[in-house]
């Protein structure tokens, strides 16, 4: 491996091993004693697979973007909608 004077990404291949989610606030890195406070978990919806994540720094801010899978949720028509759609078929 050759030196790099400045990285700018990171991935975070395995949940669970490279980086999990330690609390409401936290995330804990491999490799940093401490854990990082974080900002925006509570999007992360409960029953969400969480998979790998890709630690970034841009403009001087340091992100954490994640990958989530969740199950793909069926719309709720209402008899309101049904109807604009008739409306607008016939």
């Amino acid at each position: 491996m050759k030196f790099k004077s400045a990285i700018d990404s990171v991935p975070l291949k395995q949940f669970g091993n490279t980086w999990k989610i330690v609390g409401n606030k936290h995330v804990h890195i491999q490799g940093m004693k401490q854990s990082l406070r974080v900002r925006g978990i509570f999007q992360i919806p409960k029953d969400a697979e969480v998979a790998s994540a890709l630690s970034i720094r841009k403009h001087g801010d340091c992100f954490l973007h994640a990958t989530i899978y969740q199950t793909k949720m069926a719309p709720v028509n209402t008899e309101h909608e049904k109807q604009e759609h008739s409306e607008k078929v016939a």
